[in-house]
């Protein structure tokens, strides 16, 4: 028997042995989807995300001390206020959280959608009436830091900070599929270690390619 012909035999068995315990795959695929539902579901702190967007317009003449610079350059500059160590400062020291700078950052996104002059502040946090009273309270410090520090800028609010009735994180649809396509996998690869590990000498076949011995008769069985 030549080396293809091994081959095609081990693969065809091997093939058998994963259908012949196909309810191994099933049960660990059936599992670990479970895992991964009870993971997210119940042990995963869910994250909800309240926004806010805001429009805004500046004059682009020097006259009288107004914002000198492209619209391009005034909705970064606000952006970055939006940010800054003093607004979100004064963010913690009036809601009196317990937080430090770096970590109110963490929790606040700043978007520009593209070719407009809206911004949209959203803020993420484990309670939805925390997340909104931050979208609320940095969109306000902003406002008051903007025009101390960005002259004839104007801040016009076009979403207040809404309440998120639902998390936006986790995801637990995609937690289930990601655990079911790990326990597929995992029991997969278990059941080809078996199949490889196993050193049995089970057909006439197996005696020949690893003993390099002729059958010369097969008793059947009764």
């Amino acid at each position: 028997m030549n080396t293809n012909e091994y081959n095609e035999v081990d693969l065809l068995n091997l093939i058998k042995a994963l259908l012949h315990r196909w309810w191994v795959i099933i049960a660990e695929t059936i599992v670990c989807a479970a895992i991964g539902y009870v993971w997210s579901a119940w042990v995963v702190t869910p994250t909800y995300v309240s926004t806010t967007k805001i429009y805004i317009t500046g004059k682009q003449t020097t006259r009288n001390g107004s914002y000198n610079g492209s619209t391009t350059q005034m909705l970064n500059d606000y952006e970055a206020l939006i940010t800054s160590r003093t607004v979100l400062e004064k963010v913690i020291k009036t809601e009196n959280l317990q937080m430090s700078y770096s970590q109110l950052l963490k929790q606040i996104t700043v978007e520009n959608a593209n070719n407009t002059q809206i911004i949209a502040i959203s803020v993420a946090n484990s309670s939805p009436r925390l997340a909104q009273r931050l979208a609320a309270a940095t969109e306000q410090g902003a406002r008051s830091h903007g025009q101390k520090v960005l002259r004839n800028i104007s801040v016009k609010t076009i979403d207040y900070a809404n309440y998120p009735y639902r998390p936006t994180a986790p995801n637990i649809k995609l937690y289930v599929v990601y655990g079911a396509g790990a326990g597929l996998l995992l029991s997969t690869i278990i059941l080809l270690l078996l199949y490889l590990w196993d050193d049995k000498i089970r057909t006439e076949q197996d005696i020949e390619r690893y003993l390099g011995l002729r059958i010369l008769a097969v008793i059947p069985k009764p």
